[in-house]
């Protein structure tokens, strides 16, 4: 057996793997080899991708973030603790990585500042349809996170609890923000226009 056959059956065996078999092999693959967690990277990049542009507004800041994410990833793999899933740890590092980057490009007088926002950008929006724009103006009327949680829950469809650990709220808390805003959207009337 050749030693491309060898590594191209490593890699099929690896693409098989489920998100814990392949964190766990990923722990231990690091940093030499790197198979594992090119994977978990290949099948959260658009995703991360998702989340960085709901906030930047800006395709090439969202890259940036992204690869910030995949870096960090690299570095702090080994210390990821299975304390929660592996998708939660992630995206929370991209929100956390989100939010620094509008920090940090608001601290430049030169740069218009940036609002931590979950909305589409002016060229996505294009394609929305005219549901998606009357939800986007409900949502436009939430704050940063409760648009975040609501979000997370309905793009990503997330469970609470791993909302509440990317967002770093109480699991209550985010269940009562959701809560309320949706009550806020059954209160717009937005539903009678979306019907």
């Amino acid at each position: 057996m050749s030693k491309h056959t060898s590594i191209k059956d490593t890699l099929t065996r690896i693409k098989e793997l489920d998100e814990l078999e392949l964190v766990t092999l990923a722990q231990r693959q690091l940093p030499y080899v790197t198979f594992a967690y090119e994977e978990l990277m290949r099948r959260y990049q658009k995703q991360l991708h998702s989340i960085a542009l709901r906030y930047l507004r800006n395709n090439s800041d969202a890259e940036e973030v992204v690869h910030d994410v995949m870096l960090k990833a690299f570095v702090n793999l080994k210390n990821f603790e299975n304390r929660s899933s592996f998708k939660t740890w992630i995206y929370r590092l991209t929100f956390n990585e989100s939010v620094d980057k509008i920090r940090a490009v608001s601290k430049h007088p030169s740069t218009p500042e940036l609002e931590v926002d979950l909305l589409p950008s002016r060229e996505i929006q294009h394609s929305l349809s005219a549901e998606s724009a009357i939800l986007d103006q409900w949502m436009k009327q939430l704050n940063a996170i409760d648009r975040s949680i609501i979000v997370f829950r309905v793009q990503f469809e997330l469970d609470f609890k791993e909302i509440a650990q990317i967002v770093d709220l109480n699991l209550s808390t985010v269940k009562m923000k959701h809560k309320r805003a949706l009550e806020k959207l059954r209160k717009s009337n937005i539903t009678n226009r979306l019907s």
